[in-house]
């Protein structure tokens, strides 16, 4: 009875926790998505503000691309624990450089650390990272397909061995009946 109940509460709190995920990828992927298209259709402005940083123009179209990119994979979750970890990079660089003041208050006056622009995509992108896209999403998709044909796999691996070896007459029924 016990162990119904923890199982039952297993399958609710995942499921619960793929509609937050789900939620989470689909509106920070797209925002990301956005950041990026925006950095590519203001190009020169965003270039002078890089600039300003002591970067130069290439890291512009890397960050803007990474952005769109990574927005569009985790929308949809697809190798969204790599896309993570890449906009995860861009947005503590971002801290880094753009935000350093709000980036090393995090121990000595943390508010000032949350309010930083980056903050938000930032625990976006460490969400995802830590706890998967979820349920609803091209990665588990695929992940249980593999699982299945693993499954697959392993019983016939299983089931082969009980199996006496096709004798010549079997062998030659299957003949006859591709020539039909």
């Amino acid at each position: 009875m016990d162990s119904k109940i923890f199982r039952y509460w297993g399958y609710t709190t995942n499921f619960f926790q793929s509609i937050f995920l789900l939620a989470i990828r689909l509106y920070w992927g797209f925002l990301f998505f956005s950041a990026g298209l925006g950095k590519f259709a203001d190009m020169s402005g965003v270039v002078a503000f890089f600039q300003q940083f002591g970067l130069p123009p290439i890291v512009v179209y890397l960050v803007a691309l990474g952005e769109l990119i990574c927005g569009i994979l985790i929308f949809f979750g697809f190798i969204s624990r790599i896309a993570a970890a890449v906009t995860t990079f861009i947005m503590l660089v971002a801290y880094l450089i753009a935000h350093p003041a709000n980036f090393f208050s995090f121990f000595s006056y943390p508010p000032y650390f949350f309010t930083a622009p980056a903050f938000s995509f930032l625990m976006a992108s460490l969400i995802v990272l830590f706890f998967g896209p979820g349920l609803f999403s091209i990665d588990a998709l695929i992940k249980h397909r593999m699982m299945r044909k693993a499954e697959l796999e392993e019983h016939l691996k299983e089931h082969s061995d009980d199996a006496p070896p096709p004798s010549d007459e079997d062998k030659d029924d299957e003949h006859k009946g591709d020539q039909k």
